[in-house]
Order: structure tokens, then sequence, then C-alpha cells
């Protein structure tokens, strides 16, 4: 009745409030009547959780309530692990889930409504690991996450390795007691289950990894549900999902505003009528309630005292919950609850033993009276806990039971800790071992693959197992199988013959993700479980072992037939080397311990022993002795031993007693093992034997012909220097003298014969050195210019006499000091540049020097030079062009008749050239000339050039430059404009006369005109411009290609400022040209004249005057020579005596007083180089007297042993003045000017 009381006045107030309490669900077919059963999470604080009863509490739970009370429909709430959760919906278990999150596949199969809050995500680590603050970090860690979440396919993706749990409880645990490190979960609902674990401390947080928003969710396409739903929802005032969400937040709801005044009046009346009733009640209760009280103190105190004892158990329960802390804390803990809960009222003293550990506060007290109950697990006492009252008092039997009921508590904890301890290892220890296996494993469940380790996606070519996952064995197989047969039908028969077994093991085609096949041999073991068959699955690869087979068989069928093949070559080989064996013309045996085994015919007919015979006969009996036989033997199997090829010469006895020379080679059969056979080859070498002694006297009869032939020129090299230095110094002598005109042409046609007689001495000499190899290559440091001013010296007169226009052009690129033979460079020029005189009867002759390009081999500092000369002449046919640098070869036999010359030059240039390491060649056009080239390499001078000064020694001058020949023309207008010069040319006298008028006021500076030039030559040129320009004609230079006494004293009777020589030397013309502008065209002067040509050469201080008063000595046996010498030596004022021997020399020296000895070397009685070396042992001052050696042989050898003998100096024979004032000045010095002159 208070009841229906109570209700009747809920409603005045506030209307009807529905209480669902039905169980049924909401359909589309009767939404009004229907229930809505909603699924949640078990443990996801604040939203949902469990309380101290086990009733579901939290944000949601109180949201869905009010929603039933709003809507009136009945709200079921159930609870399930997170992982089932979706799955309850998918099972139609429940209606509705909520707090879930929005993940692309959920969005398949389910509609969700709006979001109601949201979720900070966050990775979680022990503090004594490294932090993990984002996903890329947790790499190389296992972390745990939530089946089915969200964690897990964020981490996963990201190729983070993670462990599933089926609940949080799970997880959290597996964390309590150590085996999870690192966990991805939401922050609130971490922080109160770590909380509520008591290990809050223990983990750190990352930033959250990501934020999902929560939401209730219903099956897709059950539209009414969901609109009744949201529906019910937006019902809900803001105010009252406000005040939920403060409460489960902990904070504060908003307050309500204040009744009306009609809620306060009904308010009033219900107050009245229940007041009323109660009044009228009271008395009735009254005396119900006092017979009521003592009965209800009895059954308190029984209440109490189960109350105590299940609050003990309770203890004992929570202390036992956590079996991972320490033994002795759960030990203490159970003690405590023991005193809280022991049903008397003293406390007792208690004492807990498991397994070693102890809790003991009973001490060394009197234990006889204790009550003891042992903790017995499987079957063995682990311990035992023993309670001791302080009074003695016994126990009713409530506390034994107790006591029993706490130690069976921690027995089946601590069994039940102890196998999910090893359970949870058992469990890793196979995950890991499946995931890390080496095996390729899988399984199979209901058809598709379920599961499969790193190894099979990596057989199969998967990256993760989300792609393979779900697939069926068909799926990754080709439609045929190695052996023809269908894949799939094999496959059902594999699986039946699986069924039967147990097991089957068979080889199978599999596909790869790429489309490649991989063969593998399969083992398929079935396992029952749960009323399910699944299938594990291993796969050995064996792709290449089949292809190594297959390779292998392929290989042995080839070696096979290799094997017959080579058979039967080495039958026709065997053939063929019997064949070769007994008609090889060389004798053969196969000999072992010193006897003939076998042989053939040859070595039989070699030595006139039947072949029967020699079979087994000892090969001693083919030797002079047993000496003999024995050195030969000793000396092949030492060479043997060393893995060598014997090879010698002998002379063997034949049967007959005959001998034969023969080359023997013998080898061992195995050269490790000599004494398993040998193979002996006699050759039959007496022709070649007696060949080679005929050789060895004719090579003797050679080196004595070379020998005579050496001696033989050395002496006709003295024999015939000898009249040819008389002819040449007489000559020059007689044209010292007063001769008429058609006397000095004799004496200078008799010089260029003796010359020419010379030259062809020389060649013939020096193609004997080279044939010799005794032709010495000197590397020196010499300057280029004076090397080809030597050159072209040598043709000047001829050049000259044939007025040919002689050029020397030479690239600014060439070195001008360079290291090699100058002598040699220069004698391959003037061979050139004589041969090119002879053939070219008028026109030009070219000589030019460029670079090379270095080829393979070429040192650093070399610099290859190529020097050519070409001529205008009568140039030669291809045929003429192959005999050039042959020896004593000219283009045709006539050319020497016509020409003259042997053809020795062009042979020695080749020769020299090859020694230097060049080239020669020619090219040559019949009738258009020719171009001889020598390519050299030379060392260039290692040292840093400087920045060349531009040459301004004729800066601003105007020069007047006339030369008919426009080469010569050219070279020396753009010498004279490099040294600042304005140039006017002019290729007649003509020319220059009407430029001369041209110019009215701006006259030339200077004049520089060749000598000879059609219509005016340079003598009359220079005539007509002073003719027309009277005082003021400039300084006039004459340009000649002979020089000589004769050319000078045209010049001065010409009044001619000076002259310079062709081929011009242009550094020297532009100093002329400078010195005569700077002292104001100084009229002529010895100093400025250039007589290079002419055979008496101007020296400072050169003169007799210095020479008299000395004495020379001249030891000669030929008188001529003697008397040539001395008048030579008087021409220079020295006092002359002669000696006709070295001991008559020798003896007017030790009787006379002389300044300087001229000894000849080959001499009778005693010769030059004796009587120079008892001149040296003698002790006095005449010791050290000045020997010039004088020798009609021009070899090197013949100076160094003058040298050696004691000589200073050294002339050859024809002596020139030049050579003989060079050596007078060095040892004389005569080159030293008087002081007192």
């Amino acid at each position: 009745m208070f009841c229906r009381a109570f209700s009747l006045a809920m409603a005045f107030c506030f209307g009807p409030v529905p209480m669902a309490c039905a169980q049924n669900t909401l359909t589309d077919a009767d939404p009004a009547r229907a229930g809505v059963t909603v699924v949640l999470p078990d443990d996801f604080p604040p939203y949902v959780s469990v309380d101290s009863a086990g009733e579901p509490e939290g944000e949601r739970i109180d949201m869905w309530a009010l929603w039933s009370r709003t809507t009136g429909i009945p709200v079921t709430i159930i609870q399930r692990p997170w992982p089932d959760v979706l799955a309850t919906v998918a099972r139609k278990e429940a209606d509705v889930a909520d707090a879930i999150g929005i993940t692309p596949e959920r969005l398949i199969g389910l509609d969700f409504g709006p979001s109601h809050g949201h979720a900070d995500v966050a990775i979680f680590t022990a503090k004594d690991l490294p932090a993990v603050n984002d996903i890329a970090s947790a790499r190389g860690q296992t972390v745990g996450v939530l089946e089915n979440s969200q964690c897990l396919d964020r981490l996963q993706s990201a190729d983070v390795e993670t462990r599933s749990f089926g609940s949080s409880h799970d997880l959290i645990y597996a964390a309590v007691i150590g085996e999870l490190p690192v966990f991805c979960f939401q922050t609130a609902p971490a922080a109160y289950l770590l909380a509520q674990a008591g290990i809050e401390d223990t983990y750190r947080a990352s930033a959250p990894i990501f934020t999902t928003t929560l939401h209730w969710t219903v099956r897709k396409g059950e539209k009414i549900l969901f609109d009744r739903i949201s529906d019910g929802f937006r019902l809900i005032a803001p105010s009252q999902t406000a005040a939920i969400a403060a409460r489960w937040s902990g904070q504060a709801a908003p307050v309500l505003g204040s009744f009306r005044s009609g809620a306060v009046l009904r308010l009033l009346a219900i107050l009245v009528v229940f007041l009323a009733f109660a009044l009228s009640l009271a008395a009735v209760l009254r005396s119900r309630l006092a017979k009521a009280l003592h009965a209800r103190s009895q059954i308190e105190e029984k209440l109490r005292q189960r109350i105590r004892e299940q609050s003990c158990l309770y203890e004992v329960f929570l202390a036992t919950d956590n079996m991972q802390r320490a033994t002795e804390e759960i030990l203490r803990d159970v003690a405590e609850a023991l005193h809280k809960g022991w049903p008397g009222a003293e406390s007792p003293l208690v004492r807990a033993e498991l397994m070693g550990h102890i809790h003991d506060e009973i001490g060394s007290r009197d234990a006889s009276a204790a009550l003891t109950t042992p903790i017995m697990m499987e079957g063995k006492e682990r311990g035992r806990i023993t309670l001791l009252l302080a009074s003695g008092s016994s126990d009713d039997g409530s506390g034994r039971m107790l006591l029993g009921l706490a130690a069976s508590r921690i027995a089946g904890r601590t069994l039940g800790a102890t196998a999910l301890v090893m359970l949870k290892k058992s469990e890793e220890r196979f995950r890991r071992t499946f995931q890390h296996s080496a095996q390729a494993t899988a399984i199979i469940q209901e058809g598709r693959f379920v599961n499969a380790n790193r190894a099979a996606l990596d057989l199969l070519g998967y990256r993760g197992d989300e792609t393979f996952l779900g697939l069926t064995p068909g799926e990754i197989s080709p439609r045929f199988q190695p052996d023809g047969e269908v894949s799939a039908q094999k496959a059902p028969r594999m699986t039946d013959d699986l069924m039967r077994g147990g097991a089957s093991r068979f080889e199978w085609e599999h596909l790869k993700r790429n489309g490649e096949s991989v063969l593998v041999e399969v083992l398929l073991t079935a396992v029952a479980e749960d009323g399910r068959t699944d299938i594990f699955v291993l796969w050995n690869d064996i792709t290449v072992k089949r292809q190594a087979e297959a390779a292998l068989a392929a290989y042995q069928q080839t070696l096979e037939a290799q094997v017959a093949k080579r058979t039967q070559e080495l039958t026709n080989l065997y053939d063929e080397l019997q064949a070769i064996f007994a008609t090889a013309k060389a004798g053969i045996a196969l000999v072992r311990d010193g006897c003939i085994v076998t042989c053939n015919p040859s070595l039989a007919s070699l030595l006139l022993w039947p072949h029967n015979e020699l079979i087994g006969r000892t090969t001693r009996a083919f030797f002079y002795n047993d000496a003999a036989s024995e050195d030969s033997r000793i000396a092949a199997y030492k060479a043997m031993d060393n893995g060598e090829v014997y090879e010698a010469t002998t002379e063997l006895v034949r049967l007959d007693g005959s001998k034969v020379w023969v080359r023997i080679r013998a080898t061992a059969v195995e050269p490790q093992n000599p004494a398993k056979g040998t193979v002996w080859v006699l050759e039959d070498i007496s022709n070649e034997y007696a060949a080679r002694c005929q050789l060895a006297e004719a090579r003797d009869l050679a080196v004595q012909a070379a020998r005579l032939k050496s001696e033989f020129l050395a002496h006709m090299s003295h024999e015939l220097r000898s009249p040819i230095n008389a002819v040449l110094g007489f000559t020059e002598l007689l044209s010292g003298t007063d001769l008429a005109e058609h006397q000095r042409n004799f004496v200078q046609k008799v010089q260029a014969s003796g010359r020419h007689l010379l030259l062809i001495l020389n060649d013939v000499l020096d193609l004997s050195k080279v044939e010799a190899g005794k032709l010495r290559i000197e590397h020196c440091q010499f300057a280029l210019p004076s090397v080809l001013r030597n050159a072209v010296d040598t043709v000047s007169k001829g050049v000259a006499d044939k007025n040919i226009e002689l050029l020397v052009e030479m690239d600014p690129a060439v070195p001008r000091t360079l290291i090699g033979d100058p002598l040699r460079i220069s004698q391959i020029l003037m061979n050139y540049l004589s041969n090119a005189l002879k053939f070219t009867p008028a026109g030009t002759i070219r000589l030019a020097i460029t670079p090379e390009p270095a080829i393979a081999g070429d040192q650093p500092d070399t610099c290859r030079l190529r020097f050519s000369v070409a001529d205008s002449g009568v140039g030669m046919t291809q045929e003429q062009v192959a005999r050039m640098f042959q020896s004593f070869s000219q283009a045709e036999d006539s050319t020497a008749r016509l020409y003259g010359g042997t053809g020795l030059g062009l042979s020695i240039s080749r020769q020299l050239a090859t020694l230097m390491g060049g080239e020669v060649g020619v090219s040559s056009v019949e009738g258009n000339g020719s171009t001889f080239w020598a390519v050299l390499p030379l060392r260039s001078v290692a040292s840093v050039p400087a920045e060349p000064e531009p040459d301004r020694r004729l800066a601003g001058r105007r020069i007047l430059l006339i030369d008919d020949h426009p080469g010569a023309l050219g070279q020396t207008a753009a010498a004279l404009g490099e040294s600042g010069a304005n140039v006017i040319c002019a290729a007649s006298g003509s020319e220059a006369l009407a430029a001369v008028a041209q110019a009215d006021a701006d006259l030339p500076d200077a004049v520089v005109v060749d000598l000879k030039m059609p219509g005016m030559n340079g003598i009359a040129a220079i005539r007509n411009l002073r003719e027309k320009l009277g005082e003021a004609m400039p300084p006039a230079i004459l340009m000649t290609k002979q020089g000589g006494q004769e050319t000078v004293q045209l010049t001065l009777a010409e009044g001619i400022e000076d002259l310079v020589i062709k081929p011009v030397d242009f550094d020297a013309l532009v100093d002329k040209l400078s010195v005569m502008l700077k002292t104001g065209a100084a009229r002529l002067s010895g100093r400025h004249l250039d007589t290079r040509v002419s055979i008496r050469r101007a020296r400072p201080g050169s003169g007799p005057k210095q020479s008299l008063g000395k004495r020379a000595l001249v030891v000669d046996d030929n008188p001529i020579n003697r008397d040539l010498t001395a008048a030579m030596l008087g021409k220079h004022g020295l006092s002359v005596e002669t000696a006709e021997n070295g001991a008559d020399g020798l003896e007017r020296l030790l009787d006379q007083h002389f300044d300087v000895v001229f000894m000849d070397n080959q001499m009778p009685v005693m010769g030059g180089l004796e009587a120079t070396r008892r001149i040296r042992a003698l002790p006095t001052e005449k010791g050290q007297i000045p020997i010039i050696g004088l020798t009609g042989r021009a070899t090197a050898e013949d100076h160094q042993e003058g040298i050696d003998a004691g000589m200073n100096d050294y002339l050859v024979k024809p002596v020139t003045p030049e050579a003989l004032h060079e050596v007078l000045a060095r040892w004389l010095l005569l080159g030293v000017p008087d002081p007192t002159e």
C-alpha cells in the first residue's frame, strides 16, 4: 500500500516514468513494444566499468538509462570483452554496440550515430626502457594490442611487430607480470586499469599517436532502429547529458532552476497525505517492532559473524588475486585478513608458510595448541597456515573451516598463477617459434589460410599476412601441376589421403604473388579440436633442388656422351700416335730402369740395330763408356726431377762402330715419379753439327775481317788525311798571298776539291762507325739557333754562287735550348742542305723546324721536332724515292755523273736519326722539288720561362725593305714588324723609288736591301735612292748570300753602313738597326760589319803581336805536314822548331825551351803517345808543357787514347785555321788583350 501511494504521488508530480525490464530486442516489425539490447566493452572507464557488486556502471550506462526513461523503451545492457563486442552485434545477440570508433572496414557493415566522445590512443612503455614516442620509433619492439583494434591495424601497416590480446584484462595482466614492456591503448582506460593493478608508476605514456571519436552503431540497413535511437537521444536535454558527463569526469553538474509555484503546492499536498498515512501506521507497527527487535538481534549477531567470515574470505581473495606480488607480501596480507575476520573476540597470531617463504607472528612461542592447516598442491604439502590464540582458547569449528578455505584459496591461486605463467610462456614460445621459424608454416581452417609465418609469406612473395590470410590453396596454385594433372582435381585426393592417415607428404607447385612458380614439398598434418579440423601446412622449397637434379641428369647425359666421344677420340688418337710413332723420322724410345721398353723403327735405323734386339737393351750400349752414359743419365734425371725437359747434344756409337751426333730430348711419363718411365727422342744432327762447325769458322773469319777493316779504315784515315791536310793547308796559305784573278780561281777550285774529298772520307768513316756500333750519341745542352746557323753556313757559298734563296723557318713553339747531340743534328741538316743545293739549279731552299706530337713511351720532358728541307729542284719519281737513304745509292746512275756525290750522306743521316731514336723520310714530285725530313726526340731544358717582354727596339721606326724573293721579303718584314717597326716592302729597286716618292716628307728611317735582284740590284738601288734623297738618305744595310773580304770591300766602297748574310739572323738585324738609329746613323765601322763567312774572322786581340816570342815544337814524321803546320803557326807569329819522330822531339824538348808541342800520334822510332807519356814523366816544369795531339784518325777512341797518354788537346787533320786559332787561344791565351796596348 505504501508503494502504491508513493507511486501515485510521484505520478502526480512528474508524470509517468517507464521502468523497462523486458529482455526483448527491437525489431522493425514492432518497435514500440520491443526492447533494445546494447553491448559495451567490459572495461572502458569512464564510459563503462563494473562496480564492486559486479554491476555495470559508467557514463554510457547512465545515458542509456536516461534514454530508456525518455523513450519508454526498455534497455538491456550486456558487456563483452572488446574483441567480441562487434561480433555480438554481427551474431544478432545485441541490437546496438556503443563506444565504437569508426574505421573504413566497419563502415562496410555498420551504420554509426553521432559522436558522443573521443578517446586518445598512446603507446605505453616501461620506464626502465627507452621511451617509444611514435609509431616509427616502435619498430624493433613487440607492442601489445587488443584484437580487432585500431592500434593493431595502424601498427601492422607500419611493419611493427604486435602481440594481440583477447581482453583488456589479459593485456594489463601481461603488463603486471612483466611480460609486456610496450603496449598500445586508450589513455583513460589504461590509466584506470594500471592504477587498479597498482603499477601506474611503472609505465609512461607517449603523446597521443591518434584520437578516435566514439559512436553507437547498428547493423547496416536497420533504418527503423537507427531512427528510433537517434530520436531518443535528441529528446534528451543537453543539460541532462552534461550532468551525466560531469558526474563521471569529476565535475559538478549544473544546478537546476527553482521550482514553479504549482509544483510546490503539489509537493505540499503529497507531504500531507504521506504524513497522515504514516501516523495511521505508526500504532500498528510499534507493537510488531518490539517482537521483531529481539529476533533481529540474534539474527544480526549471526549475520555479523558470517559477514566477518565473508569479509575475511573476501580479504583473502583480494590478497591472493594478484599472485605476481612478492610471496611475503601476499602471506602478510592473508595474515591481516585472518586477523580481521576471525570469529572470536581475540585476534590470533599467524604463521603462514608457502614454498620456502614465511610470514611469522608466532616466533618462539609454544604452538602446541595452535590450529594448523596444510597448503596442498597436486598432492604435496607446499606450505601451511598456523594460528595461535593468546588465551589458548579452542575453536568451535568455524575458525578451522575459515583456515581451510584460506589455505585452499592460496593453493588454488598459486597453482593457477603458476599454470597461467607457464601457459603464457608456452604460448609465447610457440608463437615466436611459429613466426620466426625458418620452416615455412601455415594453418588452414575451413579451407582457408588463417595464419602463416614470415618464412611462408617470404616463400610465396607476400609482404604481409593481410593479403594472404583468407586465400584458399587453389587460389595460389596453377591450373595444372608439373605431372599434368589438374590442380583442382588433385587437391581433393591429397585431402582425402590426409584425413585417412592424419598426415600426408607430396610435392606441389604454387604460384607466388608475382605469378612466378615455386615447387615445394608439402607436409600436411590434420589436428581435430572443438569439433573442427585444423590443417597444419609445412612447405619446403625444392625448386632449386629439382632444378639441380634436372641439371645433374642433363649433365650426366652430357658427360656420358662426352666420355663416349672422348673414348673414341682417345682411340683415334692412339691410332694416330701409333702411326706417328712408327713413321716419325726421329728415333723415339720408352726407357724404364735404364732399358728400352719399346721404340720406333727410326731409332733402329739411326743406331743401325735390329728393331727386335733394341727392346730390353740397356742404353749403356750406345755410349763410348760407362762414365759418359752415367753423366747423361744423372743430368737427364736431375732435369726431370725439376719438372723440366732434358735437352742435350752428344755423340753416340752405332752397332757398326761408327759415330753419329744426335740431339736428345727426354721427359718423364709422370714428372712426379720419373722412375715409372721416360720418353727419349733422338734426332740425327750430323749435318747440322757439321754446318755449325763451319759457321763457327766463318764467324771467326768475319770477326777477323771486321778487325782488319777497322784497322784498315783507321790507317787509311790517317794516310788520306795527311795529304788532304797538306792540300788544304797550303792552298789556304797560298790564297793569302798576292795572286792574279785566274790564279785565285785555280786555288779556290783546288780547295773545293780537297774539301769534297774530305767530306767523302768523313762519310765513309762515319758509315764504318755506325756499322761497327762505335758511333756514340751525345746528350748535352745546346742552343738550336747556333746549330741551324752552323748547318746553313756550310752551304752559304754554294747558295750564293747559284743565287738560290735559302729560308729558315722555326715555329715559335719550338724551344731554343735543348738537350741532345748538336753535332749529329747539324750533320743531318748539312747532308739535307747539301743534297738540296746539289739538285736545285735555281729557286728556293726552305729549312723548317716544327714541333711534333708526343707518342707512347715518350718521357714528360721529351720534345719531338721535325726538321725538313724543301727545295724547288728537279724532284724524283716514286721508284727513285724508294732507293733513297741506301748506302752508295742515288736517284739513278747518271746522277753521280751529272751532280756528283757518293750517295752516303742520306744513308748516314738515316742511321744517325735511328741512333737518336728518330726517323727520316722524303716526299717528292718529279719536276716540283723534294722534301727531306727527320723527326728527332730531344729533351727540353726544364726551366720556368719568364714572360717575354714585347720587343720594342724599333718602335715607331719606318724601315724600307727591298727584296725580290716573296718568301724572304715576308719573313724579314714579319721579324721587323714584331720589333715595332713600320715596314715598307718593295719587290724591286723601282718599287722602292716609287714608295719613297709617294712618302714625301715621311721618309724611312733605314733601308734594308738585298744585293742580288733582277734589273736593278741592291747596290744600284742604294745609288738611285742616294741620288734622289741626297742628304736625307737614311742609313742602309745590305743583305747578301755570300760574305768574305770582297763583299766587305764592296760595302765599304759604296758607303753602306752594314751588311748581313742570308738567311738573315733577324735578331742580329734588329740589333744592327737599333744601334745605327740610336747612334745617329754612324757610318761604316768595322765593329758593325758581319763577316761570318769570311775565312779570316776579326777577333779582338788575336793578332800576331801576342804570340811574338812564343816557341812551338812540331813533331811529325811526314815532312809535308811538318812544314804545313810550321807555316800555319808562323802565320800566328810563333817561332817553330820541327822533329821527325817522338825520340827526336823529346831530345829537342830537353835541350831547348818551348811553349807548346804539336805531336803526331803515329810515327816511327817513337810514336806520339809514348813520347807524351815520357814528357809527362819529366820531373821538371817541362813535364807540364801543353801538348796538342795531331792525327788523321777521327775516332773517339783515338781522341781518348791521346788524353789518357797526357795530351791536353786534339786536332784532326786536315787542320783548319779556325781550329788552330782556337787551340792556340786556349793554351797560349792569345785571346786576352795586352793591357799595355
